[in-house]
């Protein structure tokens, strides 16, 4: 996962015939902030606030995202947060 993003521009949610979002954001995202996201709904497309960073289902305290957004290839099979998923992988 990438350790931060850029929110959408004005004129690319335009094309997407979406007004700007009526929260406040910052325009660079990383890691445990919250910024604007699209969903889909039935009615079409609609922002929400949501907060960036991988939550693992163990983890007790929010602030935990910050340590889960890059697996380094030396230690990602003995994290918690990624070994689970690490042992899915296939690599035949």
């Amino acid at each position: 996962m990438c350790s931060n993003y850029e929110s959408l521009a004005k004129s690319r949610a335009q094309l997407l015939n979406l007004f700007e979002p009526t929260f406040d954001y910052k325009s660079d995202l990383f890691p445990g902030f919250n910024g604007p996201i699209i969903i889909a709904t039935n009615g079409g497309l609609e922002w929400r606030s949501g907060r960036f960073g991988l939550i693992p289902n163990w983890a007790k305290e929010i602030n935990k995202i910050k340590n889960t957004y890059n697996a380094r290839s030396e230690t990602i099979a003995s994290k918690p947060s990624f070994k689970n998923a690490w042992k899915k992988i296939n690599f035949a």
